[in-house]
């Protein structure tokens, strides 16, 4: 999260156009999203919505276009004949739509399975393209995307294009995690003692999702019966694991006695 707000601090570069946070599914890259644009004072809303999409691997521009223009945020429009345009003008219409999404003070989410960031790790040229020239528009210096990628695009990308900030979203060290709790503590104005703090550390693993996970189920029923759930939820997820893994590898003596422990 301190990342993500120095960098749209900072005054010497352009506010990023496009953040995307990469990582594994279900480590809560969505969330993490979220609370970091709070953090950065990019989101002023106290709760907010991101109108989203999907894309996979196997999707184009004109897969963009039709998925934009089916949030409803821009003016009726004929997009029968889009397979039938040239690229310049496919372009034309991304942008076009993107802007109006920015008139609106709506923030895009992209749920990215391979089709703006591609499995070699780079931008497809065509989200290049549009992106460079919606950041070339005057009064267009902020924010109007956030990708939620399956690939960790190369650091290359970010330092060619200022327009372009990513965070590649992977386990947390024991100190990352618990500073990430202590924050979100901080926005939902959560009091936890030392003792409950440190026995809330000792059930959670290294995603961020179990964080916001805790967080949330503080903020719902208090520290004193959310401990409980927590550390459940925790001996529940290892035992599944060991499950998982003692299972495939055919030691069915360990099979049957995890199984008989859960």
């Amino acid at each position: 999260m301190a990342s993500i707000e120095q960098r749209f601090d900072d005054y010497a570069k352009a506010k990023p156009v496009v953040l995307n946070v990469s990582g594994m599914i279900g480590i809560g890259r969505r969330r993490f999203m979220l609370e970091a644009l709070r953090k950065a004072s990019v989101l002023s809303r106290p709760s907010y919505k991101f109108p989203s999409f999907s894309l996979d691997d196997l999707q184009s521009i004109e897969d963009f276009i039709v998925n934009v223009y089916g949030l409803g945020l821009s003016e009726e429009l004929d997009l029968a004949l889009i397979s039938g345009l040239e690229y310049s003008a496919k372009v034309d219409l991304a942008v076009r739509l993107l802007r109006d999404i920015r008139e609106m003070g709506e923030y895009l989410l992209v749920l990215d399975g391979g089709c703006i960031i591609r499995h070699d790790r780079t931008i497809t040229p065509w989200f290049h393209d549009v992106m460079s020239r919606l950041e070339a528009m005057p009064q267009t210096q902020r924010l109007s995307i956030c990708l939620v990628s399956k690939f960790n695009p190369l650091r290359i990308v970010s330092i060619q294009n200022d327009w372009f900030y990513n965070i590649n979203l992977h386990g947390l060290t024991a100190t990352e995690t618990s500073g990430l709790m202590s924050r979100c503590f901080g926005l939902y104005g959560i009091d936890c003692d030392v003792d409950d703090f440190n026995s809330l550390m000792q059930s959670i693993r290294d995603f961020p999702g179990q964080v916001f996970f805790a967080v949330e189920l503080i903020e719902n029923i208090g520290v004193a019966a959310a401990l409980p759930r927590t550390l459940r939820q925790s001996a529940t997820t290892s035992v599944r694991c060991l499950l998982c893994l003692w299972r495939t590898s055919n030691r069915m003596n360990l099979w049957r006695t995890l199984y008989l422990y859960s």
